[in-house]
């Protein structure tokens, strides 16, 4: 009876030198604890690679020293993607087919050029206005007599009407510039969409 203690005990003193030698030397073996979908808990040196994102690794004193918990999250959008997917149901909202788009178009075009002409046509009036004041100007000066300073006035405005005219012309143009590639834009994002959806 004796011997069979002192036997025991010198196979727990071996046993413990043993563990404290490997994990003096970090070669201890690690036990890997998960817990499969129906909540059963499992221990082993192995585990399933469906399990990897939710397990403890165990040293051999069945201390935990390491914790994976890593729940799946949905990536966030950036900004950018969020505008880009709130246009993209505008654009579906506002169109059913190509054809819409090109009719919305050719409706913008046509408001521009109203809106043109009808510069042209005030730019066309002023510069009669300037003419004639030019004229009536020179008429003083031809007579040697001074100009009106009213008259002056007129020819000054008349200049400067014509210059403001002229820019607005110039960003009207370029506003029907500008709606042609948006539109061009919409059309290729919306065939784009619709490929997409269908698919």
């Amino acid at each position: 009876m004796k011997n069979i203690r002192v036997n025991l005990g010198l196979v727990f003193l071996l046993l413990g030198m043993h563990f404290s030698l490997a994990n003096a030397e970090g070669t201890s073996k690690k036990i890997i604890k998960w817990v499969d979908e129906k909540g059963v808990t499992h221990y082993g040196d192995v585990q399933p690679t469906e399990y990897n994102n939710k397990n403890s690794v165990l040293n051999s004193r069945g201390m935990v020293i390491q914790n994976h918990d890593v729940k799946t999250q949905t990536p966030v959008d950036t900004p950018e993607q969020q505008e880009q997917q709130r246009k993209d149901k505008a654009l579906l909202a506002s169109y059913t087919t190509q054809e819409e788009i090109d009719l919305a178009l050719e409706r913008h075009l046509q408001m521009d050029e109203i809106t043109t002409q009808g510069l042209l046509v005030r730019k066309t009036s002023v510069q009669k206005q300037l003419t004639a004041n030019k004229k009536t100007a020179d008429g003083f000066v031809t007579r040697k007599k001074e100009v009106p300073a009213d008259l002056t006035q007129d020819i000054k405005s008349n200049e400067a009407e014509i210059v403001h005219i002229d820019a607005q012309i110039k960003q009207q143009r370029e506003s029907s510039e500008a709606s042609k590639q948006r539109f061009a834009a919409d059309k290729q994002r919306f065939i784009e969409l619709k490929s997409t959806a269908a698919k």
